[in-house]
């Protein structure tokens, strides 16, 4: 039976340490630049969808990747969403800054 799973994903290690927001690296890194992006330029309150995807571009990515970042972000339930406008989840961010990370 052959796996319908593209090779290039691959099984990743799910230690404490890899899943922390600061251990990551490749695409995740690009992630972790958003979502810090997002806090940093505009806060933990609810914002458009498109000054969250700036923010995000402002870390080095293009578009589509701040795009495709946000996209993870919302996804893992790092942003809550209303209709179209976002907002770092309060708890996560509360406990990321808690870690110091």
């Amino acid at each position: 039976m052959s796996s319908s799973i593209p090779s290039t994903f691959h099984r990743k290690d799910l230690s404490a340490s890899a899943v922390t927001l600061t251990d990551m690296d490749g695409e995740d890194d690009l992630v972790r630049r958003g979502y810090e992006a997002v806090v940093e330029e505009l806060g933990a309150g609810w914002n458009s969808e498109g000054d969250c995807v700036t923010a995000a571009e402002l870390a080095g990515p293009t578009e589509e990747d701040a795009r495709w970042a946000l996209t993870c972000l919302e996804t893992l339930q790092a942003f809550d969403r209303d209709d179209t406008r976002l907002r770092v989840e309060r708890v996560l961010h509360a406990a990321l800054g808690t870690l110091g990370t």
